[in-house]
């Protein structure tokens, strides 16, 4: 069953003092709240800014577990790196 959200890919438009979390062009996912630190802050805006990746990644997963090492390699890293900000 599939989840109804707004369809990824999400991106992080920094608009400060926030993190807003957009579609494609468009704004208004979420907005990460100023009274947290700017690390954390940035931090969240990744993690759900790879909410769709990573439900992606997941999904291919459960729909087919013995194929985990191309999942991974394919759609699981990027989701990761993506959510860690290691994807630059």
């Amino acid at each position: 069953m599939r989840a109804q959200h707004t369809p990824g890919p999400w991106c992080i438009s920094d608009i400060s003092p926030t993190s807003v979390i957009c579609e494609r062009d468009q704004p208004g996912i979420a907005v990460m709240p100023f009274k947290r630190e700017e690390s954390e802050r940035k931090a969240n805006a990744r993690l759900i800014a790879a909410a769709p990746d990573l439900l992606d990644a997941l999904e291919r997963l459960a729909e087919n577990p013995q194929s985990f090492a191309d999942i991974m390699d394919c759609y699981g890293r990027a989701a990761i790196a993506k959510a860690t900000g290691d994807d630059t």
